[in-house]
Order: structure tokens, then C-alpha cells, then sequence
């Protein structure tokens, strides 16, 4: 039982998810028709208590998982509009430039603490009617608003290349070979040069190179779900 519920708790985490649903707990009815909505349409969001696992902190798991987000989705209402926990979240969206949709489920205007953040943002007018009936429209401005801009990844799009692997181990062997300088320098040995300098950067990247691989299948077996 508890091996199956932290294999839950893995997948849920590890859940991957485009739509930041941002609410307050008074609006939980709208928020939960809203996620269904879109993720019937194949659209993954976010949304809390749902997403975040078991035992961890709250605040943790919501800051990842807005880092984490292609769109945060606000909910907005007069009670997300006076809630801490909303402006926190809003705070968080706007300091990683995510791209910001408020969906208004009545007809009110955000307080000034609240129109700071949404200063110059279209919003989607979700009022008058049953949610239903604006199931596909707010689907398609999802979905609009998401392939507008690039798709995040820790701020880098998922289409620029990862850093070159070899860096960092060219780093390496340069770092020793001067401190092994330095060493025969301080020591009266005579200093490295030509072929033996050669000699000890490349034996330098070589074993920066096996750690480097060491630590990449151990880091790879903790993560890995038992």
C-alpha cells in the first residue's frame, strides 16, 4: 500500500502540466469546472490541493509548479481579488514572466493591489452564462495565449540547445593543471611545459570526465522510483 501511494505521489509530482490554475478557496466549484474544461481538451494544468504531493509543502510545490507553467490562469473574482495566497501566486507569475490570463467569472474590477499585476492583461469574460458555454472559447484563448510564446524550461525554450557537456570538464582540467603550476612553483619543481603539460590537462579531463559520469548514474538511480 504505502509502496503504491509514493509511486502516486511520484507520478503526480512529476505530472507534466501547462495551466497554472490561480483561485481562491471560495472559488473552488469554478476552478475544478475550469480544469476539467480544459483538461477534457487535452490542455494539463496545475491546480491545488490535486496536484500538490502528499507530505510536501505547500508553498514549495505551488512555487514549482508556477516555474513550471506555460500560462497562469487567475480566477478571478472579488475573492481571489482580497486573496494573500492569490497576490503571492500573482507575485510569484510576474517575477518568472509568465504569460497571464485572467478568466472573470463575475462582472468586478480588480482592487489596486491586484491591478498592478494585470495592468494591460486581457481577460476572459466567463459571466452571464454557465461555464459550458464558454467551454470552447476559453480552451481556444488557452491554447492561443500557449503557442504564442515559446514553451519554458527553467527560463530557457525547450527548442535552445543544452549547454555544451564538455565545458565544464575543459574547466576542470584547466583549474587542476594551474594548480598543479602553482604546486611545483611553491614546491622549486620544475614547471610544467610542452608535451608534460600537455600530458597532465588531458589525464586532468579525463578523470573530470569519469567523475562526471560516476555522478550522472548515481544522481540517476536516486531519482529513480523504487
Amino acid at each position: 500500500m504505502q509502496r503504491n501511494l509514493l509511486k502516486g505521489e511520484i507520478r503526480t509530482r512529476d505530472r507534466p502540466h501547462t495551466v497554472f490554475i490561480s483561485y481562491s478557496t471560495r472559488d473552488n466549484a469554478v476552478a475544478q469546472t475550469i480544469t476539467g474544461i480544459l483538461e477534457t481538451r487535452g490542455v494539463p494544468c496545475w491546480i491545488a490541493p490535486r496536484d500538490v504531493p502528499h507530505g510536501s509543502l505547500f508553498a514549495k510545490a505551488i512555487a514549482e509548479a508556477i516555474e513550471r507553467c506555460n500560462l497562469f490562469l487567475l480566477v478571478f473574482s472579488p475573492a481571489s481579488d482580497q486573496s494573500e495566497d492569490v497576490l503571492s501566486e500573482l507575485t510569484l507569475a510576474k517575477t518568472t514572466h509568465k504569460v497571464l490570463l485572467p478568466v472573470r467569472i463575475c462582472d468586478c474590477r480588480p482592487s489596486n493591489r491586484t491591478a498592478y499585476f494585470l495592468a494591460g492583461v486581457q481577460s476572459f469574460d466567463a459571466f452571464g452564462g454557465s461555464l459550458t458555454d464558454y467551454a470552447e472559447s476559453l480552451t481556444q484563448a488557452v491554447q492561443r495565449l500557449i503557442s504564442a510564446r515559446p514553451t519554458p524550461d527553467n527560463g530557457r525554450s525547450s527548442e535552445d540547445p543544452p549547454p555544451p557537456r564538455w565545458l565544464p570538464i575543459i574547466l576542470a582540467a584547466v583549474v587542476t593543471t594551474l594548480l598543479l603550476q602553482a604546486l611545483f612553483y611553491a614546491t622549486g619543481v620544475v614547471l610544467l611545459r610542452g608535451w608534460s603539460l600537455l600530458f597532465v590537462f588531458f589525464v586532468s579531463g579525463g578523470f573530470a570526465w569519469a567523475v562526471r559520469g560516476i555522478w550522472s548514474v548515481v544522481k540517476q538511480r536516486k531519482e529513480r522510483p523504487s
